[in-house]
């Protein structure tokens, strides 16, 4: 009898000890990094992708996937939310952009009749709603309430804003020259021209406050970026030189730049701006700087990115900035605009002090990250290629200071 307990108890041991094991054979070097940088998190969701991903956009229930596969460029729309996924083939809509409007309707804009842009918006099951021509199409408030055009294709484009239904509220004409409008809620529209910066409510038309020229060098070659905080602050650049705007339209400061901005992200709590740029020499290394947006953008420190390509002439949307996170993805230029996610693509991550800004500590993964603020959360979109496969993770972090 005692043999028996000794046998079932050994048998028990190696058991326990398999279970083990097979966790830690599990759990690859890929999961150990995500655990490592992003404490109390978890992998909610990946999936391998057997093509080549060329770009994505995210909300937080669906992903958008461009792909190319032997040649042929197709969307692949997921919802990972509810789990089920359709497709749109490239040659229907060529040459289009595309991106989520709300949280789960997808805008896809491409080349329609006479080499027209047309803007097609598609619900969650990919039924098409409806399609507004444009001559440089439309994109969408955050919630969807409003589309508007964004910028001028050419010297003869209005500034239209439509409804969530496609039927045009309003349009005007606006100067010659380098213009550009951003929705900065779903109750605000962002206009910038070579006149001055201007809030204007998209459903009257009615301007609420403006501010005069900001001698930009151009709004648009510089690739104009607008991003508004939880507080109501909002930044603006345009390559060269960053703007600092609170809720009520009072310019706080302005920074001109003797480098090329390719980035600029403002935190939720309004405090913090990361700004991403590359100075003019040929071999000019791309830098990181944080900046205290209430005290007139003094530099908190900044740093030299490591990179091993110089592909990041343009590169609006690289830098992301939580509560104790920045985000930086360097190869962004060659993942927007058809290399795809290549192994040698890498994004950098820069812990900091949430109330001081001071920085803590550096990590780089391999792959594309693009990070969501939910609230007091994150969810991360992490995709990685090697030479044989490309994989897609979303990672669910714990709640943040």
């Amino acid at each position: 009898m005692k043999d028996l307990r000794v046998t079932w108890f050994f048998l028990g041991l190696s058991i326990v000890v398999l279970i083990l094991y097979t966790f830690a054979i599990g759990q690859t070097a890929s999961d150990k990094e995500i655990l490592q940088l992003f404490p109390n998190s978890r992998i909610s969701w990946s999936k391998e992708i057997d093509a080549n991903i060329v770009n994505y956009k995210a909300s937080q229930k669906v992903i958008a996937i461009s792909i190319t596969n032997d040649g042929t460029k197709s969307l692949k729309f997921i919802n990972f939310e509810k789990g089920f996924e359709w497709s749109i083939n490239g040659n229907t809509y060529p040459q289009y952009l595309y991106y989520i409007v709300g949280e789960d309707k997808l805008s896809v804009i491409g080349l329609g009749e006479r080499n027209l842009l047309e803007t097609n918006i598609f619900n969650e099951k990919g039924e098409h709603l409806f399609r507004v021509k444009s001559k440089s199409g439309l994109y969408a408030s955050p919630g969807g309430r409003y589309f508007h055009t964004k910028n001028n294709m050419d010297s003869y484009n209005d500034l239209e804003v439509y409804d969530s239904t496609g039927k045009l509220l309003w349009s005007r004409s606006v100067p010659p020259g380098d213009w550009h409008a951003e929705a900065l809620s779903d109750s605000e529209l962002i206009y910038v021209d070579n006149r001055g910066c201007f809030l204007i409510n998209p459903f009257s038309e009615e301007e609420i406050w403006e501010i005069p020229s900001l001698l930009f060098r151009s709004v648009v070659a510089g690739g104009l970026d607008i991003e508004k905080s939880a507080t109501g602050h909002f930044t603006l650049f345009d390559g060269k030189g960053i703007a600092s705007v609170s809720q009520d339209g009072k310019l706080l400061w302005l920074k001109k730049s003797s480098e090329n901005i390719l980035s600029v992200s403002l935190s939720q709590n309004g405090r913090f701006i990361a700004v991403y740029s590359i100075g003019q020499g040929k071999n000019a290394k791309p830098n990181l700087t944080l900046l205290d947006n209430f005290n007139e953008g003094k530099m908190i420190w900044e740093r030299e990115l490591n990179t091993q390509k110089r592909d990041i002439r343009s590169s609006v949307g690289a830098v992301r900035i939580g509560s104790e996170l920045v985000t930086v993805m360097p190869g962004a230029i060659s993942y927007y605009f058809g290399e795809g996610i290549t192994p040698d693509i890498r994004t950098f991550f820069f812990i900091i002090d949430p109330r001081t800004g001071e920085f803590r500590r550096e990590y780089v993964l391999p792959g594309a990250v693009y990070s969501l603020k939910v609230k007091n959360k994150s969810k991360h979109f992490w995709l990685t290629a090697s030479t044989d496969k490309k994989k897609i993770y979303i990672i669910d972090e714990g709640a943040m200071e």
